[in-house]
């Protein structure tokens, strides 16, 4: 190990895609001012691989140079600040050769002995071979050798971290202190990618010295809602949700999501507006999709009632139209649906898309002469207004 007083080691070397990005990072900053520095690293991470092996070639020599540069001065460094092998070697060996020689003393003496004392030495011998044995498995087992810590640099929002994780760490432990560090919840999810904008699996076997470049993975929710708060008002929903009828149940994103943090109970919920006449087509985000989640109408002439059994929208069996399989509490294979709902007032049928795929799932016919959208569920579930309107898709 160095010393106390050894200067700091000679910095790696840098890869060709480094070079690069240290070469056009503030180019890149300044068309895109409003990008995090790992979409900025995405960003050069596909200009990168786009160039001609010509326009590569330059990196490749410099990176190539550098590696060199970096072995020539930790040469030097080690020569300086470490013991040499050739020292640390011939301690092992004298070491060896005074081994040898106790061993062959107490050989010795054993023959010389009655052979009562020699069958003593020879159980003695046994137990001093077996405990020399067990001594080198504790030192060849890592579980209980003091573990080789490891330093990554995490890079967040412009902003650099250090953590220090050890071989043993498990990675649900490293997840919740990144999470703590960076104040998240503990079901965010995160991306991870190496310095060349490719994503890593993360675990307590990443060298030392690694930079990782950290993103939040936003839910499909959430995506959605992001990408509605940029359009015009006149694209947004037409209409929310209303207080739902269990207080478990909760609103968010302007009352356009409704959802259960916990799974405690049933409860239902009405959309804001009333439709008596027309078609109307709304589209519902439900993430995840469970067994006891059901979406659709109802007479609005219930909107007081706390407690609703709606035969028809129970009638309305999404996991089963969606063919999932869904069992009692399981959750489906897909994350989440988005699933379409065209009102026909005239004809007074309800018909069920599954919006993203364009695939009719049912048609159901009601007698109510003023219907709101209308939401029923169970476990931990959000449902989320995405789209309403008077218009109609072209493929239903």
């Amino acid at each position: 190990m160095p010393s106390k007083k050894a200067s700091p080691p000679p910095k790696k070397g840098l890869s060709s895609f480094f070079l690069y990005l240290d070469e056009h990072r503030a180019d890149l900053r300044k068309k895109n001012p409003k990008k995090k520095i790992t979409e900025i690293t995405t960003i050069a991470s596909k200009q990168f691989k786009e160039l001609s092996q010509n326009e590569r070639k330059k990196y490749y020599d410099f990176a190539v140079k550098d590696k060199q540069r970096y072995e020539k001065e930790l040469e030097a460094y080690n020569a300086k600040y470490r013991p040499s092998m050739t020292t640390r070697r011939k301690n092992k060996e004298n070491n060896a050769e005074k081994n040898e020689t106790k061993r062959t003393k107490i050989t010795t003496r054993s023959k010389s002995k009655s052979e009562e004392e020699s069958r003593s030495s020879i159980i003695l011998s046994d137990l001093a071979i077996r405990n020399s044995n067990s001594k080198k498995l504790v030192e060849n087992n890592p579980t209980n050798s003091i573990p080789e810590k490891r330093v990554w640099s995490i890079f967040y929002d412009n902003t650099e971290q250090k953590i220090t994780v050890f071989p043993e760490t498990r990675l649900s432990e490293i997840l919740e202190s990144i999470c703590t560090i960076y104040n998240f919840s503990r079901d965010q999810q995160l991306l991870f990618l190496d310095d060349n904008g490719i994503p890593i699996v993360l675990s307590s076997s990443i060298p030392t010295g690694t930079k990782i470049f950290m993103q939040k993975k936003q839910t499909l929710t959430e995506t959605i809602i992001a990408q509605m708060s940029q359009n015009l008002p006149s694209n947004t929903p037409e209409f929310y949700w209303l207080e739902p009828s269990n207080s478990s149940h909760k609103r968010k994103n302007n009352n356009l999501t409704v959802y259960q943090p916990s799974n405690e109970t049933m409860s239902h919920c009405f959309g804001s507006i009333i439709i008596t006449s027309g078609k109307y087509y709304f589209t519902l985000l439900f993430e995840p999709m469970t067994c006891c989640v059901f979406g659709g109408i109802e007479d609005s002439n219930k909107r007081n009632q706390e407690r609703i059994d709606s035969e028809f929208i129970n009638e309305i069996k999404l996991n089963q139209l969606l063919d999932t399989n869904a069992s009692v509490g399981a959750l489906t294979s897909e994350p989440a649906y988005e699933i379409g709902f065209l009102v026909d007032m005239e004809k007074k049928i309800l018909t069920v898309t599954n919006h993203r795929t364009q695939k009719l799932l049912t048609k159901n016919e009601f007698t109510w002469n003023q219907v709101s959208p209308f939401v029923h569920f169970k476990h931990v579930v959000s449902i989320t207004i995405t789209n309403a309107g008077s218009f109609i898709p072209g493929w239903i």
